[in-house]
């Protein structure tokens, strides 16, 4: 799979742990005009053999590959995926936000209209309305603006 080295972009070492950021260049057998360059993120811990040995061993090596990385490196992928599918994934998540936003006013606009309903309703039942509230509610009820 790798007939050229992984280019190593940048090194970071505490003292135990090391993460090297580098990027593979993978170009398969079956297909030797294809190259891809993966980016590839790699950790590895280290722990002293023996005390005050100055001997280090590596005792965890991980490696991470994202999928981001393998799309963006081929080429025509890369575009349907960039200009393509992440532009819908956008859209579609504000769109489901707006949506969202509007049922939740909508809910509360029931809910506000409901407490006015049972408002006017409490008035009635307790017998003490004037013809004037009367009309004004029956007009609330019926939907007529005065």
């Amino acid at each position: 799979m790798n007939r050229q080295p992984p280019h190593i972009d940048n090194v970071c070492f505490d003292g135990q742990t090391c993460v090297v950021y580098l990027t593979q260049i993978i170009q398969p057998r079956l297909f030797p005009w294809i190259t891809l360059k993966v980016p590839m993120i790699v950790n590895l811990g280290f722990r002293e053999t023996d005390l005050d040995s100055g001997l280090w061993k590596v005792y965890m090596h991980e490696e991470s590959w994202t999928i981001d990385g393998f799309l963006d490196s081929m080429p025509l992928i890369s575009y349907w995926y960039q200009s393509v599918l992440r532009v819908f994934n956008g859209k579609l998540i504000v769109l489901s936000g707006k949506f969202i936003h509007t049922v939740t006013e909508t809910a509360q606009l029931l809910k506000d209209r409901n407490q006015e309903i049972e408002t006017a309703t409490r008035r009635l039942s307790q017998g003490n309305v004037d013809a004037k509230q009367l009309s004004q509610y029956d007009t609330v009820m019926n939907g007529k603006h005065p």
